[in-house]
């Protein structure tokens, strides 16, 4: 149990907090054939390059890395800022508290990250990924899907647990980088608020309700988010013209599936619906860690 922290105008118990990281989706139904989950991760062909080509692709991977450039300059002008006024952010160098939420991403960026993944990193995101399905067909409700995330799929594989560092740093989603807390960094484990008494949980819910930093549900830092939304229109515009729609999807399965034929044959047809139906034919498909828009 960690010691009584102050909280604005009250001191908190040790408690944790659940955050789901991106869009949640409708759930589908759970009897699709899955491949991935029977496939050798060493028989996994690490040289698969298509939808979009390689030239395409690298226009893609470099954008995104533009992307989360503008993105880290503006977050660190507004931390600076923040913090020169008297704000506080909870996050520091070897917290991983938030490192086991499930967590969306765009097609593009799980392909600028595939690209930098060793041999190993890939077979552990490929077996992170089966978690993955089968918690998507297991669960009965958005709010379960996440529950069981945090609690069975676990901590990101890509993750250093001893230090504490993410072992692809420069390459993290969107997601990851605009995540802070501005309350004590135990409440981001899944079951902070929860542990604490009804006094303390009703004077949390006011400061996250009526603090501006805040989203008004959540401790995690609004405007912070707010400015990784040119980085979304960004990735949504290359996937429109790229691809002629949408992909996002769970970080873990779309970049283990940038490693599967099958999945980006069924991206070259180009027609959201065909996408869909030939990603289900293939046993590759669930609405809520695949999202085809």
């Amino acid at each position: 149990m960690d010691s009584l922290l102050e909280l604005p105008g009250a001191r908190l118990r040790s408690g944790r907090a659940q955050r789901p990281r991106g869009r949640r989706e409708s759930h589908g139904p759970a009897s699709y054939t899955r491949r991935i989950l029977v496939t050798n991760p060493a028989r996994t062909n690490h040289n698969v390059r298509s939808a979009p080509g390689d030239a395409a692709r690298d226009v893609w991977t470099r954008e995104v890395r533009a992307q989360y450039a503008r993105f880290d300059r503006r977050a660190k002008a507004w931390l600076d800022d923040y913090t020169r006024a008297g704000g506080r952010v909870y996050c520091a160098s070897g917290c991983f508290r938030c490192c086991d939420m499930p967590i969306r991403l765009s097609w593009a960026e799980a392909l600028t990250l595939s690209e930098s993944l060793t041999p190993e990193q890939h077979r552990a995101v490929r077996e992170h990924a089966r978690k993955v399905w089968r918690n998507a067909h297991a669960s009965r409700t958005p709010d379960e899907y996440v529950e069981r995330h945090r609690r069975e799929v676990g901590f990101c594989p890509l993750l250093d647990r001893e230090t504490g560092s993410c072992t692809q740093y420069a390459d993290r989603p969107t997601r990851c980088r605009d995540t802070y807390s501005a309350l004590p960094a135990f409440l981001c484990a899944p079951d902070g608020p929860a542990q604490l008494s009804r006094s303390e949980r009703r004077r949390y819910e006011q400061v996250v309700r009526t603090d501006p930093v805040m989203d008004g549900e959540t401790h995690f830092i609004a405007p912070l988010e707010q400015l990784s939304e040119p980085a979304w229109v960004a990735f949504s515009k290359l996937m429109r013209k790229g691809l002629g729609f949408e992909l996002w999807g769970d970080f873990h399965y779309l970049v283990a599936m940038t490693m599967e034929p099958d999945f980006h044959a069924a991206l070259a047809l180009r027609d959201r619906k065909k996408v869909i139906a030939a990603l289900r034919k293939a046993g590759l498909y669930h609405p809520e860690i695949v999202q085809v828009e």
